[in-house]
């Protein structure tokens, strides 16, 4: 390693020993480089400290990047498998779309409620004069005592 003068303490290394400090092929410092990964000072010479600083910097950038894609696939992958399961039930009839239910629930409630309504006035006939709650409450049909 070369030292330059000491007011402007910049250590200036080749790029065998840059490769060397890095642990990375001279090819890939070529690379690193173009991508401004490492300082160069001139044609195959390099600044070290301003070089470790600015790869330091690089892998950082570079690691939430990769992290960043990575949890996203993730949630990506999660959420096309949640889709294709709810998918598959409802295909074997396990799980029912809510507007279905709704629908069914509304028709079931309505048929309900009507032959609440209807109970009356098909009551009515069978207590029509009667006063006694015992009378109401039993009724003779062909000789037989029917509960109402």
């Amino acid at each position: 390693m070369t030292r330059k003068g000491s007011e402007d303490s910049a250590w200036i290394v080749s790029s065998k020993e840059i490769s060397i400090v890095l642990g990375v092929s001279e090819a890939r410092i070529r690379q690193y480089t173009k991508e401004n990964a490492v300082v160069r000072v001139s044609h195959g010479k390099y600044d070290l400290p301003k070089s470790i600083k600015a790869y330091i910097a690089y892998l950082d950038s570079k690691r939430t990047e990769v992290v960043d894609k990575t949890v996203e696939e993730a949630y990506w992958t999660r959420a096309r498998r949640e889709k294709t399961e709810l998918q598959v039930q409802v295909m074997r009839g396990d799980l029912h779309r809510s507007e279905d239910v709704k629908r069914v629930m509304n028709e079931m409630l309505g048929h309900f409620r009507g032959k609440l309504l209807a109970f009356p006035s098909k009551i009515a006939s069978r207590v029509a004069g009667k006063t006694y709650l015992t009378e109401i409450r039993y009724t003779r049909s062909n000789d037989r005592i029917s509960r109402i």
